[in-house]
């Protein structure tokens, strides 16, 4: 059915939730899970109520990103070890995530998109429309939306 499964992460308790299920499937299936996370690219106005210091260069700010996102990435790894499924991580940086998500789906070969239903995009978001929305209308791989607690 499934043999690897794309799962973007930005920290946010929904898209902890759907790597959960995503690993869970992958596990039913037999199949892989790519964890990705989208960082903003340099230079960054602002974000999420963050303005880098003025001395911050762009490999600084990608080290910092990476940072991050392997804290994002570490519980989905824990998962998928204590499920016995094969997990894989990527941080791209992109100003546009639901772009970098389609994209890295047909990179990696994924026959399927695991994701919430919103993730950390604040006021943004709600103004210009969720990633999710983005992705559901961009991506040629089946995305699979999952809701916490449904």
């Amino acid at each position: 059915m499934f043999k690897r499964i794309l799962v973007p992460t930005d920290g946010s308790n929904e898209a902890r939730a759907a790597g959960e299920q995503a690993i869970d499937l992958a596990r039913t299936v037999g199949a892989s899970i790519v964890a990705l996370h989208v960082a903003p690219e340099f230079p960054v106005e602002d974000f999420e109520d963050f303005e880098p210091p003025p001395d911050t260069t762009r490999d600084m700010w990608q080290a910092g990103m990476r940072k991050a996102a392997e804290r994002h990435f570490k519980r989905l790894q824990e998962a998928a070890d204590a499920a016995g499924v094969a997990l894989s991580t990527e941080v791209v940086f992109d100003a546009q995530p639901a772009d970098a998500i389609s994209a890295a789906a047909r990179a990696h070969i994924c026959d399927l998109i695991v994701m919430g239903p919103r993730g950390r995009g604040g006021i943004a978001a709600y103004l210009l429309g969720s990633v999710t929305m983005r992705v559901l209308g961009a991506s040629r791989v089946p995305v699979l939306v999952h809701r916490r607690g449904v």
